[in-house]
C-alpha cells in the first residue's frame, strides 16, 4: 500500500508563520555516509544517495515520535520496515504497517509516532538530498524553528553494526535484510530488464531513485523520488525506463 500526500493551503499558511534562520536549510554538502545521527527519538544513517536521491534508515524508539516538520523544497517517501506507526499532517492521520509507504510532496508538515511495542524501522528517501531543507512546527524535544542536527550529536558509523549500500563494490545485485524487509539496489537498462525483474523478484515497492518511467503512450508514471507498490507497478502492461534508471526494491523478508 502507498499513499501520496500533498500540501495544503494550511501547510502554506502554517510554513509562513514560522521563523527560523535561512542560513539553517542551506545545504552545506557535508558527507554524511560516514556517521549515525542521534535523535532523541532514536537515530538515523545514510544507507546510500546518488547526485538526486538519498536513502536513510531510521530507528524510532517505542512511544518516541519525530517533530512536526516539513521540507519546503523536497519530496520524501516513508516506508515501513519493521514495526508500526501512525504519520499525522495538519489535515489527517495515517496508519502504517510492515511494507507501507507514504509518498510526502514538499511542503506537507507531518510527523511519525511509534504504535508498536519494539520500536520502528523506517525508510526515508530525500529527493533532492540537501538535509538540512527542513522546518520544525512543533517538537516535543524543544527542536522548533531550529535546524537541523549539527556534528555534535554526530557518532562514526561502525560498517559491522549499520549495514549500508555505500560500498560501491557491494551495491548492486546483493540483497541485504533491514528489520523485517529486504532491499536490493538494481538498474533497469530496458523495458524487459525492468519487467522481467520485478515479475521475479515481486518487490512490494520500488522506488525510483534517479530517471523516469513513462507508459506506452510516454506518459510519465514514476519520476526521480517517486514510489510505487508492486500491485501498482503490474496494472501497466508497458514501462520503459529512461536510461540512467536506478531504483530500490523492498519486500517483505516472509
Amino acid at each position: 500500500m502507498v499513499k501520496k500526500i500533498d500540501q495544503t493551503d494550511e501547510d502554506i499558511r502554517q510554513m509562513s508563520s514560522i521563523k527560523i534562520n535561512p542560513d539553517y536549510l542551506l545545504d552545506n554538502f557535508f558527507d554524511y555516509s560516514n556517521v549515525v545521527i542521534r535523535k532523541p527519538w532514536g537515530y538515523e544513517y545514510l544507507i546510500y544517495s546518488n547526485n538526486q536521491t538519498a536513502v536513510w534508515l531510521l530507528y524510532l524508539k517505542p512511544n518516541f515520535q519525530t517533530s512536526m516538520h516539513a521540507h519546503p523544497n523536497k519530496k520524501t517517501s516513508i516506508i515501513i520496515l519493521s514495526g508500526e506507526a501512525r504519520v499525522e499532517t495538519l489535515s489527517g492521520n495515517h496508519k502504517l504497517n510492515l511494507c507501507h509507504g507514504l509518498l510526502i510532496n514538499k511542503g506537507v508538515f507531518h510527523s511519525t509516532t511509534v504504535t508498536s511495542n519494539n520500536g520502528l524501522l523506517v525508510i526515508e528517501t530525500e529527493t533532492p538530498t540537501n538535509k538540512r531543507d527542513l522546518i520544525r512546527f512543533s517538537d516535543k524535544y524543544g527542536r522548533r524553528g531550529r535546524g537541523y542536527e549539527d556534528e555534535k550529536f554526530y557518532s562514526k558509523l561502525d560498517n559491522k553494526l549499520y549495514q549500508s549500500f555505500n560500498n560501491s563494490k557491494k551495491r548492486y545485485g546483493v540483497e541485504k535484510q533491514f528489520g523485517d524487509c529486504i532491499l536490493s539496489l538494481v538498474k533497469f537498462s530496458d523495458s524487459n530488464h525492468l519487467i522481467n525483474h520485478t515479475k521475479q523478484s515481486k518487490p512490494d515497492i520500488l522506488v525510483l531513485l534517479t530517471g523516469n518511467i513513462t507508459d506506452g503512450s510516454q506518459t510519465c508514471l514514476l519520476d526521480t523520488g517517486d514510489i510505487i507498490s508492486f500491485g501498482d507497478l503490474k496494472k501497466h502492461h508497458s514501462l520503459n525506463p529512461s536510461a540512467e534508471n536506478e531504483s530500490l526494491l523492498i519486500k517483505k523478508a516472509v
